[in-house]
Parts: C-alpha cells; structure tokens; sequence
C-alpha cells in the first residue's frame, strides 16, 4: 500500500495545522502515517521532531532532526530546525555548529542570521547577537522580526533608548504589533517608567489577552511600585496556564519575598532551579532570598552556583560578599566585592560594602578610602556617610 504525492502532502498539512492548534498527538498521528508510508522525505522528520520538542520530547525531537540532515545534508531549513532544536535543548554549542553549518550552505539567509542572533542572545553573546541582526538588516530592512530582537538586545546592553527606537520603528510600521510593545514595556520598566511600562504591557494584553511575556512583565512592574497582589495575580495567571514556568516562579518568588514570606519564596527558586539548572539568574536569585531569610550559608552555597556557570556574574558576587560579610567571612566577603569592583567600579553600594567590611576587620584608614569613594559616587549615600562616621570614631 502507498500513498499518492497528494495524499503525503494533504496528510503532512493537516499534521502542520493540528500543530499549530496545540493539537500535539493528532499531529503526531498524521505524521508518523506519512513517514510510514515515504521515510525518505526530511521535511517530515523535520516537522515531527519540532512537534516533538514543542512536547518537551527533546530527545525524539533530535532523533527527528538528525535523521532528516541524513536525508538533506545541503538542505538549509534542516540544518536551521536542528540549530533552533539544541538550542531550546541548552546545547548551544551544537546550535551555534549547525547554525554555521547553514550558513556556508546560504551565508545571506535572513531567517538562520535572525535565529543565530536569537541563540547568541540567550547565550549572552550580545555584541554577536547584534552583528547578526544588523547583517540581516542589511538585508532585508524591512525584516520587522530582527528590529524587535536587536531591540531585546539592546535592553540586555543596558542601551534602552537605542532599544525604545527600535520598537518605535516596528510600531510605526505595524501598529500593535505585540513584541514591539512588549519589549517597548521592558524598556520602559528597567528606566523606571513604570506608568508607561504598565500600559505597554497592558496594550499587549488588550490585543492578545493571555500573552505570558506581557503578564511577566506587567507583574514584575506591579511588584516594583509595590502593588503586590496585582502583581501576584499577574504571575498566577501564567502559572496557571504553565506551571513550571521559570520566569514566573522567580517573579511570584522575588514578590513573595518583599511580602515577607520567605519560605515560600524560597520554595519558588528551587522549583525553578530544578526546572533549569543552568539558569544564573535563578540561582543568583535563590541565593538572594536565603539570604533575605537569613539563612546565610545556603545563599553561599546558591550564589556559588550562579558563579560556577559565569564566574564574572557582578549581582552574583556582590550577592555571595553580602552573605559573607554578614556571616562573619569577612576575608573571603572582601575577596568578592573586589571581584565585584572589577567589574564596575562606579557602584557605591560595592564601596560601602567593601568599606564596612574593612570596618570590620579594624582596617579603618582603607575603610576610610572606599566609603569616601562611595561618597564621590553618591554624596548623599546615607548608610555609607554612617559607615565612615563609625570608622573615624573607631579610629580614634
């Protein structure tokens, strides 16, 4: 028995459609019947291994993807499928190779230079990330899709006004369009606007009414001007809808920690890093809240594992010398915050903390010197103008 060109094709669509429509097993079905009937057509290993890793089935996915670069090595689209695959997998080293593979088969492919960028993103390769999306600028200035993620980008620079251009392009260009306003929001929240960032985010949801990024963001904006339960609900919304949702435990954990209610907060990070281990922000963070609680050697303990998968991680650093120093390591706190300054020596709570723990060790001239340096960065830093009052007392 076979089936006809027509009939491998009619299947193949329905499978895409039933895919698309969250419907993963009616996918599958029509999928494996094509591959039964013809296995020798990569384009429909390709689509079943990204229904598969669209399950979480990541290593059916792979088997999917690789079986297809057997049948099309030449084939760009296979190549790209399986870059985007290891990457959602955390292999971004054999994403980043099959990426390049694509590209010495078609150097000026829009579509893998945008996903390349997006994979070096999320690997915090910013200024590759940027390269590729201006190279596929370059050609194609009307690739809306890389104006918003070189936008993302730029807010992980830092460069938020660079980033607010480019949204502002994609809007002018596409109304409403729901990444533009939704990093037009996170833009707007890291500057401290947290009025317009919760209307961008709210606009979001006017237009798509459970987008989890927007209720992300809306709820992390709730949560720094203090409106705690709308933040809570925001991230409950997410979590309702996926409940090991990483950025929503850390969101919900980081409110539940300003309320005061640190064992549950606690609870939240560390179902967060099991779900993903090699998240730094995430054990960076666990380690802040135990040490909010008080419990000092376990915030070590995670912030040392934040520091084990980016060693010049600087909230990761200050965050371990904090709960040193208040744990009475204060050699090893010291060692920190010098780490720390390394990394940005105009931050002059980093100062305060080195000097106080100088303080502390009864060096109180070098005491003296970092909390001045603080007080050049910020003259009206209270706690460092204390910590150099106590010093001269001290001192004598």
């Amino acid at each position: 028995m076979s089936l006809s060109p027509n009939h491998f094709e009619a299947l193949m669509h329905r499978a895409i459609a039933s895919r698309d429509a969250g419907h993963f097993e009616a996918a599958l079905a029509d999928f494996n019947q094509a591959i039964a009937f013809d296995n020798q057509q990569a384009e429909a290993f390709v689509h079943r291994g990204i229904t598969y890793g669209q399950m979480g089935r990541f290593e059916m996915a792979m088997a999917d993807l690789d079986q297809a670069v057997t049948l099309a090595p030449k084939n760009v689209w296979v190549w790209m499928h399986r870059a985007i695959a290891c990457g959602l997998m955390g292999d971004f080293d054999t994403s980043i190779e099959s990426f390049g593979q694509a590209l010495v088969l078609d150097p000026n492919h829009t579509q893998v230079l945008a996903s390349r960028g997006e994979t070096l993103r999320e690997m915090r390769r910013y200024d590759e990330a940027l390269a590729d999306f201006n190279r596929v600028l370059e050609l194609d200035i009307g690739y809306l899709g890389a104006w918003v993620n070189r936008g993302h980008t730029y807010i992980q620079l830092g460069e938020l006004d660079a980033a607010l251009s480019d949204f502002q392009h994609v809007l002018q260009v596409a109304e409403g369009h729901p990444n533009a306003l939704l990093g037009q929001g996170e833009a707007y929240r890291r500057q401290g606007r947290f009025d317009d960032a919760r209307v961008a985010f709210s606009n979001v949801l006017k237009r798509v009414p459970e987008h989890l990024g927007a209720l992300i963001g809306r709820g992390e904006t709730y949560r720094q001007i203090g409106q705690y339960q709308a933040a809570l609900a925001d991230f409950d919304r997410v979590l309702a809808r996926q409940p090991n949702r990483v950025d929503a435990l850390a969101g919900r954990g980081t409110t539940l920690a300003e309320l005061g209610r640190f064992d549950e907060a606690v609870g939240h990070f560390k179902q967060a890093a099991e779900l993903m281990p090699q998240d730094v922000d995430v054990w960076a963070g666990l380690g802040d809240v135990l040490r909010q609680a008080g419990r000092l050697r376990e915030a070590v303990t995670a912030f040392s594992r934040a520091l084990d998968l980016m060693p010049n991680n600087f909230w990761a650093l200050l965050g371990r010398g904090i709960s040193l120093r208040m744990d009475h390591d204060l050699e090893a706190a010291l060692e920190d915050f010098e780490a720390a300054l390394r990394l940005n020596e105009h931050d002059a709570w980093v100062w305060t903390h080195k000097g106080e723990t100088l303080r502390q060790l009864g060096r109180y001239e070098e005491a003296i010197a970092d909390l001045t340096q603080a007080l050049a960065l910020d003259n009206d830093f209270a706690w460092a103008l204390e910590c150099r009052s106590e010093s001269y007392r001290q001192m004598g």
